[in-house]
């Protein structure tokens, strides 16, 4: 199933396409950020005052410690309350908007949808270290991660390389002394960008090259993860 709308997917690294939030009226750009994994960075998708209401809206309903699938500790210092879209009507349009100019009318069909937003709270040095957001059960098709303060910066160690790692031990080979200031694709937003990245090939693969870093926080980071799923058929469907 392609998930990417065709003028989305034809962008080469570092070329940009205006788009809008229908609902809002609101004008964004999305800049090529990487090949592989397709991955796309958001300027300007939030107004601040959208990232204050986000926070406010956590902060009012309350965070508790945040959760790895798996019960790892990969994830560090974080804190996390998850909003439906029938919180705010502001949410339920941003959320219908995105599937709207992200995803193609295929991937919008019946049977997909989009998860709660995970509004997430970092404190100093906190970390979610190298790990993919969708799996063959967690059909995650496409991730948008929301800068809501401006601190932080997300890295995918492997972006751009010509194919993905054939084995476990090649895959760590590949990400032994890589390093963010220097290696694959390092990702920082201002207060209401955002990152897209799709997670899955057409052909309905796990895409390796979407292992991801949320770095140590300076201080205090807001940011928000949306994961929409596929509809009607499931990845790897036509």
């Amino acid at each position: 199933m392609e998930l990417a709308p065709f003028e989305l997917a034809l962008l080469n690294v570092g070329e940009e396409l205006q788009l809008k939030r229908v609902r809002a009226g609101r004008t964004f750009v999305a800049k090529r950020a990487s090949k592989r994994p397709h991955a796309f960075h958001l300027r300007g998708l939030l107004d601040p005052d959208e990232c204050d209401q986000l926070i406010r809206h956590a902060t009012e309903t309350g965070l508790h410690p945040a959760e790895t699938a798996g019960g790892t500790d990969a994830r560090k210092r974080c804190d996390v309350c998850c909003l439906g879209p029938s919180t705010s009507p502001f949410l339920k349009d941003l959320t219908a908007d995105l599937a709207d100019v992200l995803f193609t009318a295929s991937a919008r069909a019946p049977g997909g949808g989009c998860e709660d937003l995970h509004i997430l709270r970092y404190e100093a040095g906190g970390e979610f270290e190298l790990h993919f957001d969708a799996s063959p059960q967690r059909q995650r098709a496409l991730t948008i991660l929301y800068y809501l303060n401006g601190r932080g910066a997300t890295w995918f160690p492997l972006a751009d390389r010509e194919r993905e790692p054939r084995s476990p031990g090649e895959l760590q080979e590949w990400l032994s002394g890589r390093t963010p200031a220097v290696d694959g694709l390092h990702v920082t937003g201002s207060i209401g960008d955002a990152l897209a990245f799709f997670n899955f090939a057409e052909e309905g693969e796990l895409d390796l090259l979407t292992l991801h870093a949320g770095l140590p926080a300076p201080a205090t980071r807001w940011v928000a993860a949306h994961f929409f799923h596929a509809g009607r058929g499931g990845l790897g469907n036509n």
